[in-house]
Parts: structure tokens; C-alpha cells; sequence
């Protein structure tokens, strides 16, 4: 009996778990108001990119470091004041969202990026995601978002609860992975959703 309650049961999980982790990805040949949007997001992105690596080559070399902090508030006002208006505005920000820890972070220029090695991997995930979806269809499911987040959390959460250092090359990494299927996951939805208000404005213009 239990032999038998195993070989019904197998196949099915073993075919939701495929339906589940099934990935398509096609081109996309449609060039409606979500092509132009994904457009758009990709760009600022790209853009807050830019600005996270460039910031530190406009400013003295050696000037931003040790500027560890907490999230969610500046701590670091005094040394932005001397910095021209790009690097104070893109370090401002980086201050207010990062705890821009020097040991976590990467240094061009020898000064820290604005952000840390995580978050610079979230944002530049989030670049590739948002332009890969400019020419691609893709199809994703919500494990596969589970997936892309598990290995940060898992890297962040021992960090957190246990004397585990990761080292900044897997920051970079898993928030990487974090971002991109973040960024894949909302435009996606954000695909479907408009196409299927189109189709519906289209079905009431044509009653």
C-alpha cells in the first residue's frame, strides 16, 4: 500500500515542482507601451548605476572612507560638504539607504563607493533584469524569485546570527542574483498586467 501511495504521489510532485521551476524565455517582437516602459526603467537604472561608479573618481582620491553608519538616516553630512554637488548627492542618498560600511564595500579611486558590495550588486542586477526584459519575453514563477533571493538572505542572515564574515565578491554576487530576479519578476507582472488591459480596452472598443 505505501508502495503503491508513493508511486502516485511521486510523478505529480515531481510535475508540479517542473510546471514550477519551468523558465521561458523568448524575443519579444511587440514594440507596445510596455516596451517603452521596460525601456525607461532599464535607463534609470543603469543611470543610478553610473552614478554609484563614477561618484568616486570626481572627488580628491582617499577623501570617502570610513564612513560606516545605519541605515535610515545620515551620518555623515560633514563629510560631504567639501564634495562637488554630484558626490554629495549620490553619496547623500547612498547614506540614507546603505550603512556604507568600509569593510563591505569596494573602493575605486581609493575612496568607498557610495553603497556597499551588496547593494552595488542589487542595483546592478536590477540594470540587467529590467534590460534584458527590453528585448525578452520571459516567463518566470514565484519560486524562481525565492531562488534568486534565497542566497542573500542566507549570506546576510548568517552574517546577522552567527560569526560568519562573508567577503564582498559574494555580496556582490548574491545581491546580484537578488536584484535580477527582482527586477525580471516586476516587469514581468507589470507585462502582463498592461497587456491585459489592452486586451480588455480592445474587446470594449470592438462591443
Amino acid at each position: 500500500m505505501d508502495g503503491e501511495s508513493q508511486s502516485r504521489i511521486s510523478p505529480f510532485s515531481r510535475g508540479r515542482l517542473g510546471a514550477a521551476l519551468r523558465l521561458s524565455i523568448s524575443i519579444d517582437v511587440e514594440h507596445g507601451m510596455d516596451r517603452r516602459a521596460k525601456r525607461t526603467f532599464a535607463l534609470i537604472l543603469l543611470l543610478i548605476l553610473a552614478c554609484i561608479l563614477i561618484a568616486p573618481w570626481t572627488i580628491p582620491e582617499g577623501s570617502a572612507k570610513e564612513l560606516d553608519g545605519l541605515v535610515g538616516r545620515i551620518d555623515n553630512e560633514s563629510e560631504w560638504e567639501d564634495m562637488n554637488p554630484f558626490a554629495h548627492a549620490v553619496y547623500w542618498i547612498g547614506d540614507m539607504y546603505c550603512h556604507q560600511m568600509e569593510a563591505r564595500s569596494f573602493l575605486m579611486n581609493d575612496n568607498q563607493l557610495p553603497v556597499c558590495a551588496r547593494d552595488l550588486g542589487i542595483v546592478l542586477g536590477m540594470a540587467l533584469g529590467m534590460a534584458a526584459f527590453v528585448r525578452l519575453r520571459i516567463t518566470m514563477s514565484p519560486l524562481h524569485l525565492i531562488l534568486g533571493l534565497l542566497p542573500m538572505a542566507l549570506d546576510g542572515g548568517l552574517q546577522l546570527i552567527t560569526g560568519y564574515e562573508s567577503m564582498n565578491p559574494v555580496r556582490l554576487i548574491t545581491g546580484g542574483a537578488a536584484g535580477l530576479v527582482v527586477a525580471m519578476f516586476m516587469a514581468m507582472v507589470f507585462q502582463e498586467t498592461l497587456r491585459r488591459r489592452e486586451g480588455e480596452t480592445g474587446r470594449h472598443r470592438r462591443s
